[in-house]
């Protein structure tokens, strides 16, 4: 670069730097915060991402067990891990959620009561249902662990009501530990990831 090169970049460097400090300069306060204020979509959106990766495990359990149980039952594996998405994310969005999370009167220490058949306004659906996603796929995957133990064991039908089922029971040690009011939680158990430790 020659002598006449840089003084121009040196210049033009300078020119664009005084621009942004003016810029940035006229910005208030009031303004500064409106622009860096998170919004609740961004929650949303990371909470969903940690989700569809906890959803990745279903395909992990699927060919864990596929590879354990005879050729002849490869099919089934699969069937009844798909079944577990399904039938668990309805009873889950229809009672689970609503047992693990209610905050309605009636809710206790034991059981949440409320949300039931989740569904919010406008306002707050992108938490809402994010959460109800999030919390879904640690229910289904609850229950995909089961199946390897009753791979080749049990007819479709009765593994469905068992999904059914399962993801019901899962409900009540979730509210125990993650509700606001859990017994557990009151007593000062923290869950991370899994492994509980108390304060």
């Amino acid at each position: 670069m020659t002598k006449s090169e840089a003084t121009e970049f040196e210049i033009v460097t300078n020119n664009v730097t005084n621009s942004i400090l003016d810029h940035t300069e006229s910005i208030t306060p009031e303004v500064h915060s409106r622009h860096i204020m998170q919004s609740p979509w961004d929650d949303a959106t990371w909470i969903l991402a940690c989700s569809f990766i906890i959803f990745t495990m279903q395909s992990g359990f699927a060919l864990l067990e596929s590879g354990i149980a005879s050729r002849k039952s490869e099919v089934n594996v699969m069937v009844k891990n798909v079944v577990d998405v399904v039938f668990g994310g309805i009873s889950y969005w229809m009672l689970g959620y609503g047992l693990s999370f209610g905050n309605a009167p009636g809710s206790n220490p034991f059981c949440g009561i409320g949300q039931f058949f989740v569904d919010t306004d406008t306002d707050n659906m992108g938490v809402v249902f994010a959460q109800f996603v999030f919390q879904s796929s640690f229910a289904t995957t609850a229950t995909t662990i089961v199946s390897g133990a009753m791979a080749e064991r049990t007819r479709l039908v009765a593994y469905i009501a068992f999904s059914f089922a399962n993801t019901l029971i899962y409900s009540f040690p979730a509210h125990w530990i993650w509700a606001e009011n859990g017994w557990l939680r009151t007593l000062g158990v923290v869950d991370v990831a899994g492994m509980d430790q108390s304060i």
